[in-house]
């Protein structure tokens, strides 16, 4: 079986050239010209505007920066991210805002534009803000200045589809999902008061076990010049079956033709995904083929060769069914794809988040360390001039301790030599005495003698209070 296979898988690479001619027995239909893409659902065929339009992949780069970008006829702004099968408006954080702006106007008064786009994230009832369809006279600047409406511009002109999944306490009772906004670029933008609108469902919650990058929404919005008539209508979950949103008259008179085309979105403290797949614009009335609606044909297709098969013992059939069979093994492996870098998307997204904290972390740490170290100096200096004042309150009564001690020591010392003094000169007076009576002096020299001693008495007494003076006031001893 395996050698079957392989010898199948050969015939398929040297048949090559041979297939389109085998499958639909006609050459292949020359290629689209330059200002158009092919989305041929049919033998018909049939063309959107490529200078007004792009899809996946996405597989241009920046020559300098390596970057992602759409195509030459668009430019992004903001927080946009580039990936290969979509474009992210937004990332589900907080305050973001990005923009995709279309450099080539629209040249016909009279158009078609169908999104494929998808709104997810990580919360169940709270999220937001959503994503707006422009197509204005704007120049691209003004979304450079990334303005408060969904990074778009107040002062506008033309008209702007909202996609809104926030519901504002304020409008509680009124809100639309869906709803439009029209300016003539003088009137004061009342998002309160929209022109039309609906409530729909085309938002999608990621933790269900069934979410997939399968899962989106189309929208289409359709202008017809001979009426004045604008009409949106949304498959809010890619089943092939539109629900008319709204059709109503522009109330600032007929579309301008030159408008250009953008989409913007925003979160602010609530947040979600805000994935844009593909924008394909085209004439009124454009029979738009979605990518995997056309692939749904596959299978059959290959039933039928397969009964072909059975009748004829091999050929081109069995070339033709193996290039089926390759084909959706492509359109699956795409699919594993799409879902792997949504997946590796959110995880670089959370990877970014978490290495934002740990920054933020580590200059709050860093910022405590700096107070930290700041408090203990402060607090060092505090306990250095304390430790100092005490050392000196230490010394001081220490000091002064030890001069009272000094005092009262030179005080004894003082009255000791002074009691000695006054004994050895009682002793001698009485002994002077004795030796007078002894003699049989006279009383005129009692009296002389009696004054000398008194005299000497009080010269001693006023040099030991002169010397007790200089210790108590210079606190030492002599």
């Amino acid at each position: 079986m395996i050698f079957a296979i392989a010898i199948v898988f050969a015939m398929v690479i040297h048949a090559q050239g041979e297939l389109d001619t085998v499958a639909g027995g006609n050459m292949p239909p020359p290629p689209p010209p330059p200002d158009t893409i092919s989305t041929s659902g049919g033998a018909g065929g049939s063309t959107v505007w490529a200078k007004n339009s792009f899809r996946a992949p996405f597989d241009s780069f920046e020559k300098h920066s390596g970057d992602r970008f759409v195509n030459q006829y668009w430019t992004v702004g903001g927080d946009v991210n580039v990936n290969h099968n979509y474009i992210r408006l937004t990332n589900d954080r907080q305050n973001k805002r990005g923009w995709i702006y279309n450099k080539e106007p629209i040249k016909a008064r009279d158009f078609s534009i169908q999104i494929k786009f998808r709104v997810s994230g990580q919360g169940q009832n709270l999220f937001g803000d959503g994503f707006v369809l422009w197509v204005v006279q704007n120049k691209v600047h003004e979304w450079s200045k990334s303005g408060e409406f969904f990074a778009g511009p107040r002062g506008f002109t033309g008209f702007a589809v909202t996609f809104d999944t926030y519901k504002n306490s304020e409008m509680a009772g009124t809100h639309k999902d869906i709803y439009l906004l029209t300016n003539n670029g003088d009137s004061e933008l009342d998002i309160h008061n929209p022109t039309a609108g609906c409530t729909a469902s085309y938002r999608w919650f990621e933790k269900r076990e069934d979410f997939s990058v399968k899962d989106y929404a189309l929208a289409r919005v359709s202008y017809n010049s001979g009426t004045n008539r604008l009409k949106v209508e949304i498959d809010g979950a890619n089943t092939d079956r539109f629900v008319e949103c709204f059709d109503t008259e522009l109330p600032h008179g007929q579309f301008i033709a030159g408008s250009h085309i953008a989409l913007s979105a925003t979160t602010g403290q609530l947040a979600d995904n805000h994935d844009i797949l593909a924008v394909d614009t085209a004439s009124l009335n454009h029979q738009f083929v979605n990518d995997d609606e056309s692939q749904s044909f596959l299978f059959r297709d290959i039933a039928v060769l397969e009964s072909k098969i059975q009748k004829m013992p091999g050929g081109p059939e069995t070339l033709t069914l193996m290039k089926l069979w390759r084909k959706e093994q492509e359109k699956h492996y795409n699919h594993l794809h799409h879902q792997f870098e949504h997946e590796i998307e959110f995880l670089r997204d959370s990877m970014r988040h978490t290495i934002n904290k740990i920054k933020k972390a580590e200059e709050n740490d860093a910022a405590r360390i700096d107070k930290l170290e700041k408090a203990a100096a402060l607090a060092a200096k505090q306990n250095i001039a304390a430790e100092i004042d005490n050392a000196k309150r230490e010394l001081s009564s220490e000091f002064s301790s030890r001069r009272e001690n000094d005092i009262t020591r030179s005080r004894h010392h003082t009255l000791e030599k002074l009691q000695e003094l006054e004994s050895n000169l009682h002793d001698k007076i009485n002994k002077k005495i004795t030796e007078a009576k002894a003699s049989g002096g006279d009383d005129t020299f009692w009296k002389v003698s009696s004054l000398i001693l008194l005299v000497m008495i009080f010269i001693v007494v006023f040099i030991a209070y002169r010397k007790y003076k200089q210790i108590y006031d210079h606190g030492h001893l002599p």
